[in-house]
């Protein structure tokens, strides 16, 4: 009986999911998306899975799948009004920051397409370069930076043997997200601390600011992506 029920379930829910929305989206670049304000209403990432979702507590209840990295949301605001804001991180290390606009209306199928080709063209060029090495210097020196939201979106930090990673602060711009990492030895040696270990999906620079920690000293370190 429990299978007919599930089996039942998964055609209605299929049965009223319309045409699904392809939407570009880009790093750190804050869009717009219509949805169901009275169904489940379904996010992926083309390429990518949605590992978190960060949002404000009440408005809307949230379905993970774990697995296939899509998650399925059902506003419960009682403003139809009101916008759902959400932050989407992903596998990759993406952040995609979204609105949510609600409507009556049957549940939405959205699929967001990262936009790639500019993004792989800009990295070879001398004015990619040239931001990340701005980036890293706000970073260091705790500085605003133009085009940069400073705030604590979190990113997915290395497990290290004896030692503490801590997230303190994240640079959100349109095309890269850098982040402040403090790394606190907790053993009584040295410990040696390597680019490679911060080098996890989607990081594309990292900086060291003193890779040898004698024993219980602090670091600071530099990951964008």
């Amino acid at each position: 009986m429990v299978k007919i029920l599930i089996c039942t379930m998964s055609l209605l829910f299929c049965s009223v999911v319309v045409a699904q929305q392809k939407v570009p989206v880009q790093e750190g670049t804050e869009i717009t998306i219509t949805v169901s304000s009275n169904t489940l209403n379904r996010l992926a990432v083309e390429n990518d899975r949605i590992m978190t979702v960060k949002g404000i507590t009440g408005q809307f209840q949230l379905d993970k799948d774990g697995e296939s990295g899509q998650v399925f949301i059902q506003p419960i605001a009682t403003d139809k009004q009101e916008l759902i804001h959400l932050f989407l991180l992903t596998e990759k290390g993406h952040t995609y920051p979204l609105s949510l606009v609600l409507q009556e209306g049957p549940a939405e199928s959205i699929l967001l397409m990262p936009i790639e080709s500019e993004v792989s063209q800009w990295e070879q060029s001398s004015s990619y370069e040239t931001l990340l090495r701005t980036l890293i210097h706000a970073m260091h020196n705790q500085t605003p930076l133009e085009g940069f939201i400073v705030n604590k979106v979190k990113t997915k930090t290395p497990v290290i043997k004896h030692a503490r990673v801590t997230h303190l602060q994240t640079y959100t711009g349109t095309q890269l997200q850098g982040h402040v990492l403090e790394v606190t030895n907790a053993c009584k040696e040295e410990l040696v601390l390597s680019e490679e270990i911060f080098q996890l999906n989607g990081i594309r620079a990292v900086s060291i600011l003193n890779p040898i920690l004698s024993a219980h000293a602090k670091s600071r370190v530099y990951v964008v992506n």
